[in-house]
C-alpha cells in the first residue's frame, strides 16, 4: 500500500474520533488533546536533544510534565486563570534552568539560557495554543467542527492540489515540496469544502453548528484554512532548525503528532477569539 493509502486510513480512523468526541463527549476530547500535547512535547524535546544537546532525561520529562499543567488548568474555567498558570509555568522553567546555570558554572550559562528558551517556546507553541481547544469546547462546542474540518480540508487539499499541479515553490528553504499552487488550493478548498459538508448536515439537524449568520461559517473556515498553511510552515521552520525530516512516527503516513496538528498551533488561538467576537 502506498503512502497516500496509509494516510487515508489514518485519517479515516482518527478523524471521526476527534470529530465526534468534540461534539458528544468533551471530556474524551480533552483527554485526547492532553495526550497529543504530551506526545508532541516529547517529539519536540527529542528533536532538540539531538541538536542542542539537552540536559538529563529528568529535565526533558519535567518539561513534558509542565506542558500538561497548562491544559489541565483549563478546568478552572477561566481564560485569565489558565493564562496565569502559563505564566507560573514559564517562571518555574526559568527558575529550574537558572538554578542549573548557577550549579554548572559560567561556562554553561549560554547553554542553560538556550535550554530555557527552547522549553519556553515549546510550552507556548504546543501546549498553550492547543489548550484553546479546551476553551472552545467549554464556551460552545458547536464551533469545533468548523475548526477541525477547516484544518483537515486545508491540510489535505494542499497535498492533493500541490502534488500534481505544484510548479512554483512557496518557501524552498523551509519546505522544498510546498508550492504556491498547494497553498492556494489548501486555502480555497479548506474554506469551501467544510461548509459543503457541514451545512447540509446542520440543515437536517444531524450536526449542531453555532447560531450565527452562515457567512460567519465561511469566514471561520477561511481563517482556519489560511492559518493552517502558515502553521505548517512554522513547523517546517522548527524541523529545519533541528535538522529533522519528521517530528516522529505516531501517525502512520503523516509522521509525528507535530506533523499532523501543526496547523492547529496557528489556527486555534485566532479561531477562539473569532468565536468570542461572533458570540459577544
Amino acid at each position: 500500500m502506498g503512502n497516500l493509502g496509509v494516510r487515508l486510513i489514518t485519517v479515516a480512523i482518527a478523524a471521526p474520533m476527534w470529530f465526534l468526541s468534540s461534539i458528544y463527549s468533551p471530556w474524551i476530547f480533552k483527554c485526547l488533546i492532553t495526550m497529543l500535547i504530551v506526545i508532541g512535547t516529547m517529539e519536540y524535546e527529542k528533536m532538540g536533544a539531538s541538536f542542542l544537546g539537552l540536559p538529563s532525561r529528568f529535565i526533558m520529562v519535567l518539561h513534558c510534565f509542565v506542558a500538561c499543567i497548562v491544559p489541565m488548568s483549563s478546568f478552572l474555567e477561566s481564560y485569565a486563570s489558565t493564562a496565569g498558570v502559563l505564566g507560573v509555568c514559564m517562571f518555574f522553567l526559568f527558575l529550574v534552568h537558572f538554578i542549573r546555570a548557577l550549579y554548572l558554572g559560567p561556562e554553561r550559562y549560554t547553554a542553560c539560557l538556550t535550554h530555557f528558551l527552547f522549553a519556553w517556546f515549546g510550552l507556548v507553541w504546543i501546549s498553550w495554543t492547543i489548550t484553546h481547544g479546551f476553551f472552545i469546547v467549554d464556551h460552545d462546542k458547536r464551533w469545533m467542527p468548523l475548526l477541525l474540518a477547516g484544518n483537515w480540508a486545508s491540510d489535505g487539499f494542499a497535498l492533493f492540489v500541490g502534488k500534481p499541479l505544484g510548479r512554483h515553490k512557496l518557501c524552498a528553504q523551509l519546505s522544498p515540496k510546498k508550492t504556491w499552487e498547494g497553498f492556494l488550493g489548501g486555502c480555497f478548498f479548506g474554506t469551501i469544502v467544510p461548509n459543503l459538508f457541514l451545512l447540509p448536515l446542520h440543515n437536517r439537524d444531524l450536526l449542531p453548528l453555532p447560531d450565527v449568520e452562515p457567512a460567519m461559517y465561511f469566514v471561520a473556515t477561511m481563517i482556519v484554512a489560511i492559518l493552517t498553511q502558515l502553521g505548517d510552515l512554522v513547523e517546517s521552520f522548527v524541523k529545519r532548525a533541528f535538522q529533522c525530516k519528521d517530528s516522529g512516527s505516531f501517525f502512520p503516513g503523516h509522521g509525528g503528532v507535530l506533523d499532523r496538528i501543526d496547523g492547529l498551533f496557528a489556527a486555534a488561538v485566532p479561531f477562539y477569539f473569532l468565536m468570542m467576537y461572533a458570540t459577544a
